[in-house]
């Protein structure tokens, strides 16, 4: 049985967790031995139960944050501290991968990509995940960085899209695109309206607006609250937050970031600030529901009129993917990287980004009229099914696994790089 070594960046629950979890359950169904590092959190229960050998990281798994919604400047001395303690901590991760004596080992996200140093010096074949939206920086130097060493370092990188695959035009002999899918067990059964509506203890007659990125900058929190307000005309009006209620952790916050936060909220510039004074406008707090982290998603979902995605950078779409999963319409931002999955019209409506008003018609429109909801949650379904299918999707990534087993290269893409960007919708 060949042995899967898997660093993941995070402990907690979220869509990079969702998608590792569906990565260790199609491979342990595989017969190959998996283990995940990772720091400590609620994810670890998620990883376990799809079947891998979970360890808590005893040290910090430094990142290279350079991605769209988390980059740093290229200056920014934040990024150079964790990049300079990334390559740091390279000899302890090569003397644990070599204490381990995988066959593969697996990198969850691009963001460690420079562990592929590690790996490779222990003799270990490299296998890298990109879930991540590329994002050029200062002249692309960083992105360049990322794109030679993979280019050099990793047997296998599998994309979850072919705008990642085209963005970051890495040139190796083993590139593969495998979409997201939708895994029921961890998801959570399908059923009716009225009976998830029912568990939920939510109204039959109520219009639900379902958004999964708690509070959140990057997932556009603010621009919805926003165009809650201006929604007062729709009756029985109802938006399910699920996810963290606060954008920062105030207890893993250092004395200086505790002391530069008080300073942002001095001067009304922090974003928790900014949502609570949102929900205290007349029309707003009542209609929202907060229903926290970690919850079975399935009810959720079946009880939604449409699905939410307002992210304000360019950002992969996975609540569209679990929308169409039930036959919920969505409304996303017109980001060129989600074109792929997402046609105006056809089976979403896609607005401009961080434009509250926008994102109201949207919601207006849909809600307004049934035949137009159920048109596009029925083309999303479909659109899902066939290109999001679990079956297809996790016999390639276990083919492209086994093939770096055998060494036989599958495939080899090079291209120019491609660029996002955020098309305006009238």
């Amino acid at each position: 049985m060949s042995k899967i070594l898997v660093f993941h960046q995070v402990g907690g629950i979220g869509g990079a967790t969702i998608t590792l979890s569906n990565v260790v359950r199609c491979l342990v169904q595989a017969q190959f031995d998996v283990t995940v590092v990772c720091p400590a959190g609620a994810g670890q229960a998620s990883l376990a139960l799809a079947g891998a050998r979970v360890l808590t990281a005893e040290r910090p798994i430094w990142q290279f944050s350079h991605l769209s919604g988390f980059e740093k400047p290229a200056l920014h001395p934040r990024f150079w501290m964790n990049f300079t303690r990334q390559l740091w901590s390279l000899r302890y991760w090569e003397e644990f991968i070599r204490a381990q004596k995988p066959d593969i080992v697996h990198f969850n996200a691009i963001t460690l990509a420079p562990m592929a140093i590690a790996a490779q010096r222990a003799g270990v074949k490299v296998s890298l995940m990109i879930q991540e939206t590329g994002v050029k920086g200062l002249f692309g130097l960083r992105t360049n960085y990322l794109r030679r060493l993979i280019s050099r370092r990793a047997d296998l990188v599998t994309f979850i899209s072919k705008f990642d695959r085209d963005w970051y035009a890495i040139r190796g002999p083993n590139l593969q695109v495998v979409p997201n899918w939708v895994e029921e067990p961890q998801f959570g059964r399908i059923e009716p309206r009225a009976t998830a509506r029912n568990e939920l203890g939510i109204p039959r007659d109520a219009k639900v607006v379902l958004f999964t990125g708690g509070v959140c900058p990057l997932k556009g929190t603010l621009e919805l609250f926003e165009a809650v307000e201006s929604l007062q005309g729709i009756e029985k009006l109802l938006v399910l937050v699920a996810g963290p209620k606060r954008s920062i952790f105030y207890r893993s916050l250092t004395r200086v970031q505790k002391t530069n936060r008080r300073c942002r909220q001095l001067l009304g510039i922090d974003y928790d600030a900014k949502i609570a004074n949102v929900l205290r406008r007349p029309g707003v707090r009542h209609r929202i529901r907060f229903v926290g982290s970690g919850c079975e998603m399935a009810p959720l979902y079946c009880a939604s009129d449409v699905v939410v995605f307002p992210a304000t950078k360019p950002h992969q779409a996975r609540p569209a993917i679990e929308a169409g999963y039930v036959k919920v319409p969505v409304i996303a931002s017109d980001f060129s990287n989600l074109h792929e999955f997402l046609k105006d019209g056809e089976n979403a409506l896609l607005i401009r980004p961080s434009d509250s008003a926008s994102l109201a018609n949207g919601i207006r429109l849909v809600l307004n009229d049934t035949k137009l909801r159920d048109r596009l949650g029925e083309a999303n379904h479909v659109y899902v099914g066939k290109n999001h299918n679990r079956e297809t999707n996790t016999a390639r990534l276990v083919a492209a696994f086994r093939s770096i087993i055998s060494g036989k290269k599958q495939g080899y893409f090079n291209a120019k790089p491609a660029f996002i960007s955020a098309r305006a919708c009238s």
